[in-house]
C-alpha cells in the first residue's frame, strides 16, 4: 500500500494494483487568481496511463481544477472512473466528467460503500458547505481523507467516529484556506490560528491516528490584497512541534509534492528533506508578478443591483451594510437586494469591499464564497462581518 502525494489535497493511493487518485489541482491561479500552488511541481499527465479511479471531495478549484483535468489525455480519461457522493455539488462534477468523456462516473450515497477489489473500498459522506470526506480501507487498514471538512466541535468529530471507528492514517488540512482576519487584526488572525490547531487536536484525541498527514494547505496568497496572509499560514515545523507537544503517540509524516511511502512496510519516515524543500518553496514568496484589482465604474454595479431587485412581502431577515472602497460611500444591502446609499461612516461598516469585488457577489455563481476563500474583504472596526456570510448564507471558515 503506498501513498504518493501530488500536491496540495491531492495524492495517489496504490493497492494491490489499483490507483486511485484524491482530487486534482496541476497548475495554474484559482479563486480569482488569487491562490496558487506553494511548489512548483507538476504531475506528468502521461502518468494518467496508470490512474483506474479519481474522487472528487467536492467542487472547489483546488480539488476539482477543471483546467487541470482537462489536460488528461482522452485516450486515458476513456479508462477512469470518477467516484464521487450523490448531491447537489456533485451535478456541476458529474457534469463536466461526463462531458469530458470519463469511462464512468460513479456517485455514491452517504457511507455508501464501493468495493474496488476485495479488501480494498471506499466510502465517503458529505459535510457542510458541500465538503465531503472519504475512508479508504486497505485489508485491514483505514486512510481517512477530511480535507476541507471543518468539524466544529467534539460532538460532530465523535459523530464521526461512531461511524467509522478509529483510523490509522489521517489526511487533513493543516492551515486556514480562507480570510483569517484583517491584515492589522493580529489578534483575530491569532485565534484563527488557534482554532485551526484545536480542530487538528480534537481530530486526533478522538480518531487517535497513527500517522498524521497534513496537506491541503500548499498554497501561496498571491493578490494584492491577501498577499498579507502568507505571513501568519501554519508551516508544517509548527505542526511537528504541536504534535510533539500534545501528540508523541502520533507521528507525523511530511510530504513533499511527488514524494511516495509504503505504508505496508512501516518504515521510518525523515521530515527533514521535506522541510527543506517547503522552506525553500515559502522564501520564494515574492510580491513579484502579484495579481491587481480590476476597476469596475459604480455606474455599472447600480445597474446589476437594480436588475436583482426581487418585489417580496416576506420581512427582510438578512442585510448588510458595505463600504465601497473605491467610491468612498456606504451602502446597504437587503434581502430582496433593494439598496440605498446611506450615511453611515466607515468603521460602522460590516464589510469593505472594492468595486470588483462586489460584482464578483453580484455576478458570479458563489461570488462571495470565493471572496471569503480567498480572503479579498475586510471588516470593519465596528461592524459585524457574520452580517454579510449570513446575507450570501456562508459558514465563516471552510
Amino acid at each position: 500500500m503506498k501513498i504518493r502525494l501530488i500536491n496540495h489535497s491531492s495524492f495517489i493511493l496504490n493497492h494491490n494494483g489499483i490507483n486511485i487518485l484524491c482530487d486534482f489541482w496541476n497548475d495554474g491561479r484559482i479563486f480569482y487568481d488569487s491562490w496558487k500552488l506553494l511548489s512548483e511541481f507538476k504531475f506528468d499527465y502521461n502518468n494518467f496511463e496508470n490512474i483506474d479511479f479519481i474522487w472528487f471531495s467536492h467542487a472547489h478549484p483546488d480539488h476539482f481544477h477543471v483546467p487541470s483535468i482537462e489536460q488528461i489525455p482522452l485516450k486515458f480519461r476513456k479508462k477512469i472512473k470518477i467516484l464521487t457522493r450523490k448531491n447537489d455539488d456533485s451535478n456541476y462534477i458529474v457534469k463536466v466528467c461526463k462531458k469530458l468523456k470519463f469511462l464512468k462516473v460513479i456517485e455514491l450515497y452517504d457511507l455508501e460503500k464501493f468495493t474496488f477489489i476485495n479488501g480494498f473500498s471506499i466510502q465517503m459522506s458529505s459535510h457542510f458547505s458541500g465538503d465531503s470526506w472519504c475512508l479508504l480501507e486497505c485489508d485491514e487498514l483505514k486512510i481517512l481523507n477530511i480535507n476541507d471538512c471543518n468539524f466544529q466541535d467534539k460532538y460532530q468529530i465523535s459523530q464521526l467516529k461512531n461511524k467509522i471507528g478509529s483510523v490509522d492514517y489521517l489526511f487533513a488540512k493543516y492551515s486556514f484556506g480562507s480570510w483569517p482576519g484583517n491584515k492589522d487584526d493580529l489578534h483575530r488572525i491569532k485565534f484563527t490560528k488557534q482554532k485551526k490547531l484545536k480542530h487538528l487536536h480534537n481530530l486526533c484525541t478522538i480518531l487517535k491516528p497513527k500517522k498524521f498527514f497534513p496537506f491541503a494547505s500548499n498554497i501561496v496568497f498571491v493578490h494584492e490584497d491577501n498577499y498579507y496572509i502568507n505571513k501568519y499560514s501554519i508551516k508544517h515545523e509548527e505542526i511537528i512541534m504541536f504534535f510533539e507537544k500534545f501528540f508523541n503517540k502520533t507521528e507525523v509524516l511530511i510530504l513533499y509534492p511527488n514524494d511516495q511511502i509504503d505504508l505496508s512496510l512501516n518504515e521510518l519516515w525523515n521530515n527533514y528533506r521535506s522541510l527543506n524543500l517547503y522552506a525553500t518553496d515559502i522564501n520564494k514568496i515574492s510580491t513579484i508578478d502579484l495579481t491587481k484589482r480590476d476597476h469596475i465604474p459604480f455606474e455599472n454595479l447600480i445597474k446589476i443591483l437594480s436588475s436583482k431587485i426581487t418585489e417580496s412581502n416576506e420581512l427582510d431577515f438578512a442585510s448588510y451594510s458595505l463600504f465601497l472602497e473605491e467610491e468612498n460611500i456606504s451602502l446597504l444591502i437587503r434581502s430582496s437586494f433593494h439598496y440605498e446609499i446611506v450615511n453611515i461612516d466607515r468603521d460602522l461598516c460590516d464589510v469593505t469591499l472594492t468595486n470588483e469585488q462586489f460584482y464578483k457577489c453580484l455576478c458570479h455563481n458563489n461570488g462571495a464564497e470565493n471572496l471569503r476563500i480567498s480572503g479579498l474583504l475586510k471588516e470593519n472596526k465596528y461592524g459585524n462581518i457574520d452580517n454579510f456570510f449570513l446575507f450570501y448564507r456562508l459558514d465563516e471558515e471552510d
